[in-house]
């Protein structure tokens, strides 16, 4: 014989000791929540404002953040640090990677001391990496001049040799 398990009651189904919503205590909706609230004694609809008070805009609090001004040295020197981090790639990818290297790390210390507030060091690793960057740079640039140099000199001697030989060639043949 089977035994028939006794199913849960419906919510809108009233159990022992409970009203017909399925929650204790209130006859509102299934959430739990009367269906509304009886209006407030004394306030009405809303709240209305007081007689001879108008609201003005100092009166509103914002959630905004509070901007503080810095002083003025504190100002000029965030203004004199300049970064050299994009210099410094572009030493290392277009002129002269060796030392674009070691502008790339004084650049990441010069930033990493502006961020922590140590302005002084800030400005002497950033001046530091700005001269490697410029070193590195005029390194690039000198054996660029000289790669075009000796690849106009090259191609110059053997489209010279290659005449003198052909020249050579067509005096041979006309002897």
């Amino acid at each position: 014989m089977e035994e028939k398990q006794a199913l849960p009651p419906a919510n809108n189904e009233a159990t022992e000791g409970y009203p017909a919503t399925g929650n204790p205590g209130f006859a509102g909706n299934s959430f739990g929540y009367p269906s509304s609230y009886p209006p407030q004694q004394g306030y009405g609809e809303g709240y209305a404002a007081q007689p001879g008070y108008q609201p003005t805009q100092q009166d509103y609090k914002s959630n905004q953040p509070t901007v503080v001004e810095m002083t003025s040295d504190r100002r000029s020197r965030r203004k004199q640090f300049q970064d050299p981090l994009c210099l410094a790639i572009f030493t290392t990818i277009c002129c002269f990677w060796p030392i674009g290297i070691f502008a790339i790390f004084r650049a990441s210390e010069a930033r990493t001391a502006q961020a922590t507030g140590y302005f002084e060091p800030a400005q002497t690793l950033s001046r530091e990496s700005r001269r490697l960057s410029l070193i590195g740079i005029g390194i690039g640039c000198i054996g660029i001049i000289i790669t075009i140099i000796v690849t106009v000199l090259v191609v110059n001697k053997i489209a010279v040799n290659t005449a003198n030989y052909y020249l050579s060639q067509l005096n041979h043949e006309t002897k």
